[in-house]
């Protein structure tokens, strides 16, 4: 039951989930600024084996990361230990249960498997090796970690940095354009907010910006309102129902003027679709 408040359906999860492991180890093996970011709920569903084409190659590839870990188990236990804990850790968050898709800490136990087999195949490629190369391999990669995670710091420095990186590396996460611009209104500057939510052609965020006019110029024409009554819905989560509520209390307070019919038949339609819990619909009817 706990998909009827998702925008997925158990098939789209378990198809998706091996694209989303994959991706997890590429941030593992090489956490490229450009990769990371800690919002992903711009994450593209699987609706079949070929779409899109890498679904059917990740879950050919996991079956062959779980053949490789047994294959290997006598010559390189560690590694195969380490595949085995990766993938059980894995598990549960990335099969059956109606969690959101992907999420960066879903690694944190799980990613300590990845690390113990890197480890036990660079041993084997350089132990024979001289000491000085040891030493140029080992300082590159503590050298090249090192610049990674300074880059990282410097994303979480502020809440600006960490929702302009957000941002930039995932332009259509709907969490990352809201927070950016929550940022800019904290900082008295409408301006920039309103750049960034224009680019986002979600409800939420189409919401949120109409919200922002409605305080500035203490109206909403019909016509903005007949077009956000176009946009798509889905499953409706508390970004665009936040952005309905706050909407109507600007009308109820006569803070905005806009149309009581047109609002009327944005919130019905609203209404009319599945939200993400129960209490965002309790919201939609109040």
């Amino acid at each position: 039951n706990g998909y009827a408040f998702r925008n997925f359906t158990l098939p789209q999860r378990l198809l998706s989930e091996p694209r989303i492991i994959f991706e997890y180890l590429r941030m593992l093996v090489l956490p490229l600024p450009g990769g990371m970011g800690f919002f992903h709920d711009d994450v593209v569903l699987s609706t079949g084996l070929l779409h899109p084409p890498t679904t059917l190659a990740a879950i050919l590839g996991l079956v062959a990361l779980a053949i490789s870990a047994w294959l290997v188990r006598r010559r390189f236990p560690l590694v195969a230990l380490g595949i085995a804990i990766f993938l059980i850790g894995q598990s549960m968050e990335s099969s059956v249960f109606a969690l959101l898709p992907m999420f960066e800490h879903r690694n944190y136990l799980p990613s300590f498997g990845i690390f113990l087999a890197l480890t036990e195949l660079l041993a084997c490629l350089f132990t024979k090796r001289s000491r000085y190369v040891q030493m140029a391999v080992a300082g590159t990669i503590i050298l090249s970690l090192t610049l990674l995670l300074a880059i990282r710091v410097a994303h979480w420095s502020s809440g600006l940095a960490f929702y302009r990186a957000a941002v930039k590396v995932h332009p259509n996460s709907s969490a990352a354009t809201a927070g950016l611009a929550q940022i800019y209104l904290d900082a008295g500057k409408p301006d920039l907010e309103i750049e960034v939510l224009a680019s986002h052609k979600s409800l939420g965020a189409q919401l949120q910006l109409t919200y922002i006019q409605c305080q500035t110029k203490g109206f909403v024409s019909n016509a903005r309102l007949k077009r956000l009554a176009e946009l798509p819905l889905g499953h409706l989560d508390s970004y665009p129902v936040t952005g309905l509520t706050m909407l109507g209390s600007l009308g109820i307070s006569g803070k905005c003027r806009f149309s009581n019919t047109d609002f009327s038949r944005l919130i019905d339609r609203a209404a009319r679709v599945d939200t993400t819990a129960h209490n965002l619909r309790y919201m939609l009817y109040i």
